[in-house]
């Protein structure tokens, strides 16, 4: 209900008696109800008073990690397609055996562009491939998404000479990559962060369309949280900064400026072990 002071009030209690559990039993008993509030780990993530309280709960707390549901009551065919850091299919909740290595690319480019024709996919996903290899290729992740998924998930169109490939109506696709875009969109900053778990279909190499795909998610990512940077020093809020420059150097660790600037706001708010460790991750990246 947009209550933050409220949620932020609530959420300091329970991390404090998170902290008192040893770490094999919070994982064992509270591990899938953090996971229906991620997006409240996210937030005390980047919010000063909350990240120690978070950090002394949990010793790291990635692993807790899931995926934000927010249709969890749609009937037919759920498809989550994971693409960020990651290539995996899960169908209902569960994890689709693929045996092809591009089976995720393709499934991932029809649920972003339907109804294209089999020389478009091939250009955009294999552009430096044998034509013919890619044909066959192609075939094969084809096949390969239908047995892994359902026979009926893929439909082909169109003309026999130059048909088109779309996805079941039936099927709802959740892309993980469109995910982090809607919520940066949306102002829901922590959350965008927590969803991005990576670069966008890492395995796919020589693609300029997904390289477009990886700059255009970095880029909106990285821009609301220079954003968010800044208002933070103009507002003087030193620790915020220092948390969320941790955020960018995470998805852009080239960003020197934003380390200096981490640096520098750590030695006014920090301890000195995360000073020392800072410095330490300068240190490792200039050399």
């Amino acid at each position: 209900m947009n209550d933050l002071q409220r949620c932020s009030d609530l959420l300091s209690e329970a991390l404090l008696e998170l902290a008192g559990q040893p770490r094999a039993q919070s994982r064992a008993t509270i591990a899938p109800e953090l996971r229906e509030v991620e997006e409240m780990l996210a937030f005390a993530r980047l919010n000063p008073n909350l990240a120690p309280l978070l950090e002394a709960a949990l010793e790291d707390a990635s692993h807790l990690s899931g995926n934000m549901r927010d249709d969890l009551f749609t009937s037919g065919m759920r498809l989550e397609v994971m693409t960020l850091g990651q290539e995996l299919v899960l169908r209902d909740g569960v994890p689709c055996s693929m045996r092809v290595r591009g089976s995720v690319a393709v499934l991932t480019y029809l649920a972003m562009h339907p109804r294209s024709t089999r020389q478009t996919v091939i250009t955009d996903l294999w552009p430096d491939r044998d034509p013919k290899k890619s044909a066959t290729y192609f075939r094969q992740c084809i096949s390969d998404i239908r047995e892994s998924i359902g026979s009926d998930v893929i439909l082909v169109e169109g003309a026999h000479q130059s048909p088109e490939y779309r996805l079941s109506s039936k099927a709802t696709v959740i892309l993980d990559s469109q995910r982090v875009l809607q919520l940066v969109s949306n102002g829901q900053l922590p959350a965008a962060v927590a969803a991005y778990k990576g670069e966008f279909l890492p395995g796919l190499e020589g693609s300029e369309w997904a390289d477009e795909q990886r700059v255009h998610i970095r880029e909106a990512l990285l821009k609301s949280l220079h954003g968010e940077m800044r208002a933070a020093r103009l507002g003087r809020e030193h620790r915020r900064v220092v948390l969320l420059a941790t955020a960018i150097l995470d998805i852009d660790p080239s960003d020197m400026e934003t380390e200096e600037l981490r640096l520098d706001m750590a030695r006014e708010v920090s301890s000195a072990a995360e000073v020392a460790r800072f410095e330490a991750e300068r240190h490792r990246r200039m050399n």
